[in-house]
């Protein structure tokens, strides 16, 4: 009996030693799976947190506004650019109601179509704000099962975009109304002298000096059309040149004509100023201010020429003591066909290039324009050009002596 109950004794010993291994081995095998799942985990959230971290640089770098907002309409996600356009940051959006944040019926009107027409809509709106801001703005609404949850909306600024579209139309429009009106005047006349027999000689001469006045005139715009489109479109040719002596017989240029109408021209030049540039460009430039400043000024009125170098640069101005701008027209005075006072421009035979002419070869060589003006006091054009590198005035040198 007693070994008996030794043996039942040996063997539930066994089974319980059987059983702490086999629980040993399940724990063992737990902790590994737990540490492997554990491992996954981490693995899976730092991937997660890799993609979020992507997806947020994305969004911050992809140069537009981007906000979702949810099925209620309120902001659920926005990025700095969004915040930009509202003037406070992004998590600032967050939380409130679009209609609230953008103030755009526009905008509301936009999403609501997208999500009633359940498709991509986007169109053109007029941001808040003075500047008059574009926005582009696309709305796309996001579902789930057919279940409408929320809209993505990405708005891209097309301001500039826009004004070049304007600019472009008025340019067109002036263009349009530059030529119609001196071909109706030329077709009229020429029409005149069809159907006039028997037309005193006289009166017959004066239509043809007309017909080639306007003809001149047309010749004119033409020839600045193309100088400015070449001004616009085509690298200048540059090389070292003397800007004092070109200055000099620019002026020289002008003094007959100047003291025909009464004004005195007065130049103070620093002698063998040397700029890298296009003299052809450049005479251009100076041609434009010089011509301008006779024109639009007064009887024993002056103009005075200055040219200075300082390191790096040369500094150019022209000033008149005529008519002046009114401080509203500044702004604009560089504008193709834009002129204060458009019968004196027509009259002086101006085509109202000119300025924009001088604008654009300026910052073509990188160079800046500004006009200051007192209203029937006189004008002031200042240029602020660089030279070019350090070695021109050896070049030249070199380049004259060559010549020679």
């Amino acid at each position: 009996m007693e070994l008996l109950l030794f043996i039942v004794a040996i063997g539930a010993l066994l089974c319980v030693f059987g059983l702490l291994r086999q629980i040993n081995r399940l724990k063992q095998d737990y902790e590994a799976r737990s540490q492997t799942m554990s491992k996954r985990l981490s693995e899976a959230e730092g991937a997660g947190n890799a993609d979020r971290r992507a997806f947020n640089a994305l969004m911050e770098a992809c140069g537009t506004a981007v906000l979702a907002i949810d099925k209620n309409g309120v902001i659920a996600m926005a990025n700095s650019n969004a915040a930009k356009f509202n003037e406070t940051s992004a998590s600032e959006l967050v939380g409130k109601p679009l209609i609230r944040v953008t103030l755009s019926a526009d905008i509301e009107q936009l999403v609501r179509s997208a999500i009633e027409g359940g498709e991509m809509r986007s169109r053109t709106v007029r941001f808040r704000g003075p500047e008059g801001r574009f926005l582009r703005v696309t709305a796309r609404p996001l579902t789930n099962d057919g279940v409408h949850e929320g809209t993505l909306i990405v708005a891209q600024d097309v301001t500039t975009l826009r004004r070049l579209q304007i600019v472009r139309q008025d340019f067109v429009a002036n263009v349009s109304h530059e030529l119609r009106t001196p071909l109706a005047s030329i077709r009229a006349m020429a029409e005149t002298l069809q159907d006039g027999r028997g037309m005193e000689e006289r009166i017959s001469r004066s239509f043809l000096e007309t017909i080639i006045s306007e003809v001149d005139r047309l010749t004119r715009i033409a020839n600045d059309l193309l100088t400015l489109s070449e001004a616009e479109s085509r690298p200048s040719a540059k090389a070292g040149f003397d800007f004092s002596k070109l200055t000099e017989s620019v002026i020289t240029r002008f003094q007959g004509p100047a003291k025909r109408a009464g004004i005195t021209i007065r130049a103070n030049i620093e002698p063998e100023i040397t700029v890298i540039a296009a003299q052809d460009q450049m005479e251009q430039v100076l041609v434009n201010l010089i011509d301008n400043a006779i024109k639009y000024n007064s009887i024993d009125g002056s103009v005075d020429v200055g040219l200075r170098g300082s390191p790096g640069s040369i500094h150019l101005t022209v000033s008149d003591t005529g008519v002046g701008i009114a401080q509203e027209h500044l702004p604009r005075i560089f504008e193709r066909f834009y002129r204060v006072d458009r019968a004196r421009s027509r009259q002086s035979g101006g085509t109202g290039l000119g300025l924009s002419i001088v604008k654009h070869i300026v910052e073509a060589h990188d160079g800046s324009i500004t006009a200051n003006s007192d209203f029937n006091r006189g004008s002031t054009f200042k240029i602020d050009l660089p030279t070019g590198s350090a070695d021109i005035k050896e070049r030249v040198d070199a380049a004259n002596q060559n010549t020679v």
